[in-house]
C-alpha cells in the first residue's frame, strides 16, 4: 500500500526482519494506535551469478535515436506534479527510443554517504522509467508502488547507466518497466524487475496534508500517577463474583483467569 507523505507531519516507521529474512515495513496512522503495511518481501543470496555480466555502453547508446535535454525533461516532470528539488535531479543524459530509455545518472558526493546504495540514486533509476511512458500520459502523475524483483550483483559507484523498458501497456492506469543498471565501464550491478507505477488523482496527493489540522490541537502527552495506596482487600476473593478481565496479547489474561478460577470466581 502506498503512503502520501507532508513536510509537515512526522512519520513513524517500522521494520520488521524475521529470521526467514523475510521483511516487513509499516507505518504508524495518524490516530497514532494502527500500523498500516505498506511493503513485504524475501531476501535471498544467490550463488549462481559467477560474473558480472557486460554491456557495451557505446553500443547502447547507439541503438537511442533521440537525446532528451534534461532540463527540459524536469520541466515535463512538474507537469506531471513531481517536484525534484536539486539534490534529486541527478540524470545527466537521457535517451529514447519508443519505450526504452537510457540515463546517465551521477551522484557527486555518494564516496562520503555511509549507504549502500543512496536512496536518491535509486530514484533517479526510477525517474528513467518517466521517459519510457506513452506521450498521452504526459500531464498524469505516476508514482511507483512496488518491485518484483531487485537484484544486486555488485556494490554500487557514483555513476550509474539506468536502462529502462517499459512493459506492454494494458492499461494506462498501471505501468509496469524493467530497469538494467550498468556502472561506468559497462558491468551490469543491479536488476529492477517489475518497477510498478500507478496513476494517482490531485486529490489522492492532499489528503495527507489535508488532515495535518488533526495534528494542530491535540497530542500525546504521558502523564506520572503516583501508586495506588488503598489496594482492594485480599478478602475480595473469599466472595464468589463475576469478572471482566480486559488485557493485551501479554498473557497476563490467562494467568488472572487460573487465580480467579482457584478462588471459585468467575
Amino acid at each position: 500500500r502506498d503512503r502520501a507523505l507532508s513536510e509537515h507531519s512526522p512519520l513513524s516507521l517500522q521494520t520488521i526482519i524475521e529470521p526467514d529474512q523475510t521483511f516487513q515495513i509499516h507505518s504508524l496512522d495518524t490516530d497514532r494506535e494502527n500500523w498500516t503495511l505498506h511493503s513485504q518481501g524475501k531476501m535471498t543470496i544467490s550463488e549462481s551469478v559467477s560474473t558480472l555480466q557486460f554491456t557495451s555502453l557505446e553500443e547502447l547508446k547507439g541503438y537511442f535515436k533521440e537525446k532528451i535535454e534534461v532540463k527540459i525533461f524536469y520541466k515535463t516532470c512538474q507537469k506531471r506534479e513531481l517536484n525534484y528539488g536539486k539534490n534529486f535531479q541527478l540524470i545527466q543524459q537521457l535517451y529514447r527510443q519508443n519505450q526504452e530509455a537510457l540515463g546517465q545518472i551521477i551522484l557527486p558526493e555518494l564516496s562520503q554517504s555511509p549507504l549502500y546504495f543512496d536512496p536518491r540514486l535509486l530514484d533517479a533509476c526510477f525517474q528513467v522509467t518517466l521517459a519510457t511512458f506513452p506521450e498521452s500520459t504526459a500531464e498524469q502523475t505516476y508514482v511507483p508502488i512496488a518491485v518484483e524483483k531487485f537484484s544486486l550483483y555488485s556494490p554500487i559507484q557514483s555513476l550509474l547507466w539506468s536502462h529502462a523498458k517499459l512493459r506492454s501497456v494494458s492499461s494506462l492506469d498501471t505501468l509496469i518497466a524493467d530497469v538494467n543498471l550498468f556502472d561506468e565501464i559497462g558491468n551490469l550491478v543491479a536488476k529492477i524487475e517489475g518497477i510498478v507505477s500507478r496513476k494517482i488523482q490531485p486529490e489522492s496527493t492532499s489528503k495527507t496534508a489535508n488532515s495535518d489540522w488533526l495534528n494542530w490541537l491535540y497530542k500525546v502527552e504521558w502523564r506520572k500517577q503516583s501508586k495506588i495506596q488503598n489496594l482492594p482487600s485480599p478478602d475480595l476473593l473469599k466472595q464468589e463474583g463475576t469478572w471482566l478481565i480486559l488485557a493485551d496479547e501479554q498473557g497476563i489474561s490467562s494467568q488472572l483467569e487460573c487465580l480467579l478460577n482457584n478462588h471459585n470466581q468467575r
